[in-house]
């Protein structure tokens, strides 16, 4: 039964990716999906900020979406600068809980579309993002997710 949670996690995380509406595929690390509980937190800095990121994914994907240069640094200055805690977007979305299940949607932002691995996790991008994520039809979405809900 693990070994089955297991595959199916990847096979969400797999197919969990993001176009934007001129359906070129961006970045990998701009598409890519972040989980939180993979990998110890770790101070960043662009050089004038400094965040608190959940794991190097966040802080990689956070680099590509501002397209800035973000690296790790030591805690201690993140401890002595005012930071802003990605995890707090964690801790306020941890109440949403999404089945391992994989059923293929088309997602929108009204600025990108995004495969997600079931409905569920449209709740989830949209409090984790702190915007609205919605269903979008079918073929906006490359590869075609198999189900539609029209």
């Amino acid at each position: 039964m693990m070994k089955v949670c297991v595959f199916f996690l990847i096979v969400s995380i797999s197919f969990s990716q993001s176009y934007p509406k001129n359906k070129t595929r961006g970045k990998s690390a701009c598409s890519q999906s972040c989980l939180n509980d993979l990998g110890p937190k770790i101070c960043g800095t662009d050089g004038e900020n400094y965040y608190i990121f959940n794991n190097a994914c966040f802080m990689n994907k956070k680099s590509c979406l501002d397209n800035k240069t973000w690296n790790e640094t030591s805690f201690e200055k993140c401890a002595s600068e005012k930071t802003e805690d990605e995890s707090e977007s964690a801790t306020r979305c941890s109440n949403i809980i999404c089945p391992l299940l994989y059923m293929p949607i088309c997602a929108t932002n009204g600025k990108s579309f995004q495969v997600l691995s079931n409905p569920c996790l449209i709740k989830m991008e949209s409090c984790l993002r702190t915007e609205t994520w919605l269903f979008a039809h079918p073929s906006n979405c490359n590869p075609k997710p198999f189900i539609s809900f029209e």
